[in-house]
């Protein structure tokens, strides 16, 4: 299998997935917040937040740059620590997908885990967090999708992670049996927009 060659960084149909995916600066107080958050209204003390920043500077990490190569084997990938920022479901069921395809299109965005079409640069498919992962699908697989139940908001509804803005064909992957032609018809999709 082909590795794919990249990002089309300047091209209009990733401008908003760029920005979608592309991380906060993680500021000691944004991680307070985020952790009050979690632990529904407790904040941490200053040595829960030294420990954990020193922790994550331990942590092997990919290049910080909005778009990189991956790993070939999903067991390196997994021993990144999961600073992909990805569930290994997540990433499994990328690889899966990924294995489908005529050519190799696992990359990072944002050391996020996506599907990137190894000649237009085009991304069609990406995962992050615990939150999922979504497919860019062509017109009729879109219909089929969402007649399965597929949309532009994750499981849980949160608003926060809706989709919808990242551009026509954008919808939330349901681990439906029918997801690997789908993916198969946005990597096509994703090859003529180049």
């Amino acid at each position: 299998m082909k590795k794919a060659a990249g990002l089309a960084i300047g091209h209009p149909a990733n401008a908003a997935l760029l920005d979608f995916l592309r991380p906060p600066e993680f500021t000691p107080e944004l991680v307070r917040q985020r952790l009050t958050r979690a632990r529904q209204g407790r904040p941490p003390s200053d040595d829960e937040l030294a420990a954990l920043r020193a922790k994550m500077r331990a942590a092997p990490v990919l290049p910080d740059e909005p778009s990189a190569p991956l790993p070939a084997d999903i067991q390196d990938l997994m021993a990144l620590g999961g600073r992909l920022g990805t569930h290994p479901d997540l990433i499994e069921r990328l690889f899966l997908l990924n294995r489908g395809l005529d050519e190799d299109c696992r990359w990072s965005i944002h050391r996020r885990l996506a599907l990137v079409h190894p000649r237009s640069g085009i991304a069609f498919a990406f995962a992050f967090g615990t939150i999922g992962y979504a497919l860019r699908l062509p017109p009729p697989e879109l219909a089929s999708a969402v007649a399965a139940g597929a949309g532009p908001l994750p499981k849980s509804g949160d608003p926060a992670h809706d989709i919808a803005g990242l551009g026509p064909g954008w919808v939330y992957g349901i681990w439906h049996h029918d997801e690997p032609g789908w993916c198969q018809a946005g990597y096509d999709a994703a090859g003529s927009l180049a």
